[in-house]
């Protein structure tokens, strides 16, 4: 009985070692793998030898002046009746 005690933990240490040092096999390869980006200060981007072909084209009026129209609702609107604020200030007078 203790033999068979004895083999099963030594496998069972075995199989512990091994699953350790597989998880810091797989730790370290993830930093290795892991890509280092490195950007550059300034950017110039060199625009001397390019041709732009086109036409200049205005802004349509309508696009500018159609958000006149637009109306907003406040969000306090103002109390139509004060006759009852009027009797409890002109108390405290």
């Amino acid at each position: 009985m203790k033999m068979w005690m004895r083999m099963w933990m030594k496998l069972l240490i075995m199989i512990a070692s091994v699953s350790v040092q597989q998880a810091q096999a797989g730790k370290s390869a993830a930093r290795k793998a892991a890509p280092q980006v490195v950007y550059e200060k300034k950017t110039n981007i060199d625009l001397n030898d390019k041709d732009v072909d086109g036409q200049f084209l205005k802004p349509n009026g309508q696009a500018i002046r159609g958000d006149q129209n637009l109306s907003f609702d406040d969000l306090m609107s103002p109390p139509k009746d004060f006759s009852n604020q009027l009797q409890r200030s002109s108390g405290a007078l």
